[in-house]
């Protein structure tokens, strides 16, 4: 018997006409793309200079306790305390989404992936994933609004003036909010490190401790606090900038009110003297 005859290899097909289209188109586009990048680049050379120079400012916002280059709400600093400070906010909009379901044994990388992935949701939709389409700068703070009973949190970013007023729409996939933020008084108090749920609940029990031994302002809601972190997520712990807010009336302004209160409420009429029953003679 003769050695067996192996069969011949396949033949390997070609690619369709239908893939070798798509992967040319494909091409093509990425060669426009970079094209039309190189033709701006000629026309505005000091693009390339601002583009430099912002990334070098990013870079620079890893060491900073206070990041520039960035929008933030308007505040003024009415008064400072041991620990805490108080600001009064202007009016502003951000935009949210609810954090929570990641489960971990290890409370700061339960809180590390929380805040990754509400941080991108919200990201996505800055840079324009969003019903318009417009893609939005950058801001700061990042806000953490913590749930007054069922320890729900949101994520919200803060969103650039320019669109303020007229916000462009999440698209039907996003589980984004826009809400609208009055003008408040607020109690500050700043801490380093992760904002764990741990530290935050450390950081509220100072706050209002100092806010008890104040004279000049106390607290409007104390179960209503939020979380303003400053930093890139990449920025190194002991460098990062957090701060505990909530909101506070001023003393004098409780007092007014409840004098106005007091004041406007109607007077009781006086009752009529009763007389009681008329003896009978005997």
């Amino acid at each position: 018997w003769g050695a067996a005859q192996k069969p011949p290899p396949a033949a390997v097909a070609p690619p369709s006409s239908l893939n070798a289209t798509k992967v040319a188109d494909g091409i093509k586009s990425e060669l426009d793309s970079i094209r039309a990048e190189f033709e701006t680049v000629q026309k505005n050379p000091e693009l390339v200079t601002e583009r430099l120079n912002s990334a070098v400012e990013e870079g620079k916002n890893v060491f900073r306790r206070t990041p520039t280059g960035l929008e933030m709400p308007n505040y003024t600093v009415l008064a400072k305390g041991e620990g805490y400070e108080i600001r009064e906010y202007e009016p502003y909009t951000v935009v949210s989404t609810p954090m929570g379901g990641v489960t971990s044994a290890d409370e700061t990388a339960k809180t590390i992936a929380e805040s990754g992935k509400a941080f991108n949701t919200l990201a996505s939709y800055i840079f324009g994933a969003n019903e318009a389409q417009k893609a939005m700068q950058m801001t700061a703070p990042v806000e953490l609004t913590m749930g007054s009973e069922d320890g729900e949190k949101e994520m919200a970013f803060v969103v650039p003036s320019e669109f303020a007023e007229e916000t462009p729409l999440p698209t039907g996939e996003q589980s984004i909010s826009i809400k609208k933020v009055p003008g408040q008084i607020v109690a500050v108090r700043e801490f380093p490190g992760f904002a764990t749920d741990k530290e935050i609940s450390l950081q509220k029990e100072q706050l209002l401790s100092q806010l008890i031994a104040s004279n000049d302002y106390v607290v409007a809601d104390a179960s209503s606090f939020r979380v303003l972190q400053w930093n890139p997520p990449y920025t190194l712990p002991w460098l990062r900038r957090n701060e505990v807010v909530t909101k506070v009336l001023s003393v004098a302004e409780v007092f007014d009110s409840s004098e106005e209160a007091a004041a406007a409420a109607p007077e009781e009429p006086e009752r009529p003297a009763v007389d009681g029953p008329d003896e009978e003679d005997e």
